[in-house]
């Protein structure tokens, strides 16, 4: 027998028995078999005879080598790195890993996975494709928690011995701006003095963080109102806030501030933050009389003394209780017949008053505060008695105030006669108003002449009469013998503080109003509406707020009442 070709692997061996007397060929394995490197052997083995000529036959042998897992998975590269924004989507691709095994069939398929090492190196932020060796992303990423993964990949062949392979991984998280600068105030002082003062004022500190690296994490920061503030750097991410202007406690009792910082990424990502504090008073307002003259009238021989004759309101717009408390008094010259009560400002009367003495008063009010700032205002006109007398009446007007009491003395009508006797004496008689019944509501005496009231008058109700006055000689006589004259005689009722304002808007169930936050400020809303039935300065109204609660959001006209 002979084999072609030859080889250093098998060779031909002739192996004779006893049982045949032809030699039997046994093809044997000289040297070891790697599939991975040679798979198949081909050969042709010849037999021949001894005859003469010889005989050759053949047959080709094919030896497939089977395979077995002995080779290992290896890495195209012994270590992997690649680059990965903050911002990727789940289940974004980032790299992929490849390894290969030269085994056949499942020996040399392979699969991937990450290693876990407790302890160690190891990621749940990532996964890796089992098939494909892709590494994609499993969680949200965040470069201000974690800027770098490192971890190994591993790669494992089939069959019942498995063989694997390692290889290490390294994911850079890239930086995007997505935080924005984080501002927090501290407070220096709680409040800050009105007023007057050297040099500008820390109020606050202001810190500000932003998580973002580069220009991302690079802050500007500005203050408004920029006529009242202004920021110092102290270090890297720390400002003092400084107050550079002067305030006044009556305009503005907090005062506010916004500071807003912005990076310099792309886009730019801003944030602001407000800051106040109080500011405190001193005593530096004086005392301020809602009016400067008040008008009233006193009743003459009033046997109510004490009484009430006007009452008197400064306004300190300091804040109290200390610097705000008014103190009222009046001119020892008229404290023969009136005091003051120092807290109320309330005038009194403490005795009898005589007009036909004492006409008029003008007393002389102060308002003083705890520092000794003070205003002053004149109680003037204050009639004694509740009538206004004249002579010569006719065609003249008397004036007598409202609600004097019934039987006041109005004036009084003089006349002469100078016939003697009978013939001289004259009589006053009140001549009834056919077209009105108001006449009734006065009197006049028969021999005197003097005109009373009949009831209380009302100035609200009427304020002005036409009186008509008869006024009759020999009031004995016949009407042939007499003699007569008529006097027509006007008479104004005088207004006193006896009416309450009304408010009319808003009322009970009408007191709702709405209004956009974005209105400006000093923009008009709403309108109280209010009537004070008495005249002049008494129903002169005066509106104001009452409370503290939006003194800082809203603020009312005090003559029109327009909120």
């Amino acid at each position: 027998y002979e084999l072609q070709p030859s080889s250093t692997v098998f060779e031909l061996k002739e192996i004779r028995t006893e049982r045949s007397l032809e030699p039997i060929p046994v093809l044997k394995q000289l040297a070891a078999l790697d599939r991975e490197t040679v798979s198949r052997y081909e050969f042709i083995l010849y037999a021949m005879d001894r005859g003469s000529p010889s005989q050759t036959g053949s047959a080709t042998i094919v030896i497939n080598i089977a395979d077995v897992n002995d080779n290992y998975p290896k890495f195209n590269r012994t270590a992997y790195s690649a680059n990965v924004s903050e911002s990727a989507a789940l289940g974004q691709t980032v790299l992929c890993v490849l390894a290969t095994d030269p085994d056949e069939g499942v020996h040399g398929l392979v699969r991937y996975g990450i290693k876990n090492v407790p302890g160690g190196k190891s990621t749940r932020e990532f996964v890796i494709s089992t098939a494909s060796g892709c590494i994609s992303v499993a969680r949200p990423l965040d470069y201000e928690t974690q800027k770098q993964f490192v971890f190994t990949v591993i790669a494992t062949d089939g069959g019942s011995s498995k063989n694997s392979a390692e290889a290490e991984v390294v994911i850079n998280v890239l930086d995007v701006n997505d935080f924005q600068p984080e501002v927090s105030i501290s407070a220096v002082k709680q409040g800050v003095l009105e007023g007057n003062r050297t040099g500008d004022v820390a109020v606050a500190m202001v810190t500000v963080i932003d998580k973002d690296t580069g220009p991302g994490g690079e802050v500007t920061c500005e203050v408004e109102p920029t006529d009242k503030f202004r920021l110092e750097k102290s270090t890297e991410n720390l400002y003092k806030l400084l107050l550079t202007a002067i305030l006044d406690r009556e305009t503005t009792s907090t005062q506010w501030s916004k500071v807003c910082c912005r990076d310099h990424g792309t886009p730019s990502l801003s944030s602001c933050k407000d800051h106040s504090f109080k500011v405190i008073d001193i005593n530096d307002e004086a005392p301020q009389f809602e009016k400067t003259l008040y008008l009233a009238t006193v009743v003459e021989n009033t046997q109510r003394l004490p009484s009430d004759v006007v009452r008197v309101r400064a306004i300190d717009r300091d804040e109290g209780p200390l610097n705000n408390q008014v103190t009222y008094s009046i001119g020892q010259e008229s404290e023969e017949y009136f005091y003051i009560e120092n807290r109320t400002g309330v005038i009194k009367v403490w005795r009898a008053i005589d007009r036909e003495t004492h006409a008029s008063f003008v007393i002389l009010v102060t308002a003083t505060d705890p520092a000794g700032l003070r205003d002053t205002a004149r109680g003037e006109r204050l009639r004694a008695g509740c009538q206004r007398q004249c002579a010569d009446c006719d065609g003249r007007q008397l004036e007598v105030s409202e609600n004097c009491s019934v039987g006041t003395l109005v004036g009084r009508i003089e006349a002469a006669d100078p016939d003697s006797g009978e013939f001289g004496r004259i009589r006053f008689t009140l001549l009834p108003d056919p077209q009105s019944s108001a006449w009734s509501d006065f009197r006049v005496d028969s021999q005197s002449g003097s005109i009373r009231t009949n009831q209380l008058l009302d100035r609200e109700r009427q304020q002005d009469y036409q009186l008509r006055i008869r006024v009759v000689d020999n009031p004995n006589g016949g009407s042939l013998q007499q003699n007569s004259v008529t006097a027509t005689v006007t008479v104004r009722v005088l207004d006193i503080n006896d009416n309450t304002p009304e408010i009319r808007f808003p009322r009970p169930g009408n007191r709702t109003f709405r209004v956009s936050w974005r209105e400006a400020a000093s923009q008009p809303v709403l309108q109280v509406l209010a009537v004070d039935l008495d005249e002049a300065d008494n129903g002169k109204l005066r509106f104001q707020l009452v409370g503290d609660s939006n003194k800082e959001l809203f603020d009312i006209d005090p003559d029109n009442g327009k909120i």
